[in-house]
């Protein structure tokens, strides 16, 4: 079921953070969002969570699609200019992933690259909604 349409509705929907591997190994994260099947609707993948590298959001959350899991993409503008938010929604969208979540993202100054320069060519407002 797609997001959008479970939050349409009365019933509560239960969602879980996915955050990406700092390495090449997916296993365990593929293991544990198995190991929740039937318990979460969705897995919202994180995009660098905590302004911290990690392995592309889109792998995991293909990954998990693969599983025959409901997958809530994180886009985030702190790290992409529009150009490459729109490669990554057309890649998403290819590969299966069909709900977004667009965050500002952490500050880059908390995470393990503090020298780092945030992009920013889109700003999230409060009351911007994306369809």
């Amino acid at each position: 079921m797609q997001l959008s349409k479970a939050l349409a509705t009365d019933k509560l929907s239960l969602a879980v953070e996915v955050t990406p591997p700092k390495g090449i190994d997916v296993k365990p994260v593929i293991d544990w969002a198995e190991s929740l099947r039937g318990l979460i609707d969705f897995f919202y993948v994180t995009s660098n969570r905590n302004a911290v590298m990690r392995a592309g959001a889109l792998s995991i959350a293909r990954l998990l699609h693969e599983e025959g899991l409901t997958v809530a993409l994180e886009i985030c503008p702190r790290d992409q200019n529009r150009i490459a938010l729109q490669s990554e929604i057309l890649s998403a969208s290819i590969l299966g992933i069909t709900d977004l979540i667009a965050r500002e993202g952490d500050k880059i100054e908390f995470g393990d690259h503090p020298d780092a320069k945030e992009v920013f060519d889109l700003e999230l407002g409060d009351e911007e909604e994306i369809d």
